[in-house]
C-alpha cells in the first residue's frame, strides 16, 4: 500500500457503452479527503461500469482518471502490485475462485504476492472470518457457501490488502442487518487502524450513512449531482 494519500481525479473523464449509450457525461471530479462517499442512480444507469471506471478496471472513452500523478487505467500502474492493490473494487456478486475454499479466496492477495507466509495469511484470515462470524463456512468451497458467506468473502479479499480506496458495487446484497454492522466495524478499524482513506458505495441503501458519516452522489442523466462539498462533476 502506498504511503501517503493521494487525490482521486478524473478529468473530463467520459465512459460510452460498447452499444453506444453514455453512461457518464464528460466529468471532472476530485476526491482530495478521505471519507466515505455513496452513490445511488436508477436501475439501469449504468454504475457498476462507472464504478469500475473510477477503480481503474474500465477505460475511460475520452479524458483520464489518476491517483495523484498515475492514470489508475495504464498499464505501468498495473505492474506495480502495491500501487494496483491501493484500489480495490468489489463487484455484486460472484468474482470468486470456483475451485478454492472461501478461506483462501479470502487470502489470495497476500499468498499470490508473498506478503506473508501460507501460515500467517490464514492466521489472519481466519482471524477476520471469526469477526465476521461466519468461521464455519471457511473450508467451503463458494459454490456451497451461502450469500453471506461468498459477500462477505468478496469484501474480505480486498481488504486484506489493506487498500487505500475501497469501492463497494452493492456492498451489502444479500447480508442480514447484523452481518452488514459486522462489517461496517471492519471497516472503520481499517479506516482508523489500516490506512484506508476512501470508502466509495454504489448503492441507494442509505442506512449506513449517518454512522459513516456519507456524502452522497447522484448519478442522473449520465451525470454526477448533488455532490459533496468541495464540488461537483461538470
Amino acid at each position: 500500500m502506498t504511503e501517503t494519500f493521494s487525490s482521486l481525479q478524473m478529468q473530463a473523464a467520459e465512459l460510452v457503452s460498447e452499444q453506444g449509450r453514455q453512461l457518464l457525461a464528460p466529468t471532472s471530479l476530485v476526491i482530495d479527503r478521505p471519507g466515505c462517499y455513496r452513490i445511488s442512480s436508477a436501475a439501469g444507469a449504468g454504475l457498476s461500469q462507472v464504478l469500475k471506471l473510477m477503480a481503474g478496471l474500465v477505460h475511460p472513452t475520452t479524458g483520464s482518471v489518476r491517483w495523484g500523478e498515475k492514470r489508475v487505467d495504464d498499464e505501468s500502474f498495473h505492474r506495480n502490485a502495491r500501487d494496483r492493490l491501493a484500489f480495490s473494487y468489489v463487484q455484486r456478486t460472484g468474482g470468486l475462485l470456483a475451485n478454492h475454499s472461501i478461506l483462501t479466496n479470502t487470502i489470495l492477495p497476500l499468498v499470490y504476492h508473498g506478503w506473508f507466509s501460507e501460515k500467517q495469511a490464514l492466521e489472519m484470515g481466519q482471524g477476520y472470518l471469526q469477526e465476521l462470524g461466519f468461521i464455519d463456512e471457511k473450508d467451503k468451497l463458494p459454490a456451497w457457501s451461502s450469500a453471506k458467506a461468498c459477500k462477505l468473502g468478496l469484501v474480505l479479499r480486498s481488504l486484506i490488502a489493506c487498500p487505500q480506496y475501497l469501492i463497494l458495487d452493492e456492498p451489502f446484497h444479500g447480508l442480514h442487518p447484523e452481518a452488514a454492522e459486522s462489517l461496517l466495524k471492519v471497516i472503520e478499524r481499517h479506516q482508523s487502524e489500516k490506512g484506508l482513506c476512501v470508502v466509495i458505495l454504489g448503492t441507494d441503501d442509505s442506512r449506513w450513512d449517518a454512522k459513516l458519516r456519507t456524502k452522497k452522489i447522484r448519478l442522473q442523466n449520465a451525470r454526477f449531482e448533488m455532490l459533496f462539498e468541495n464540488g461537483k462533476g461538470e
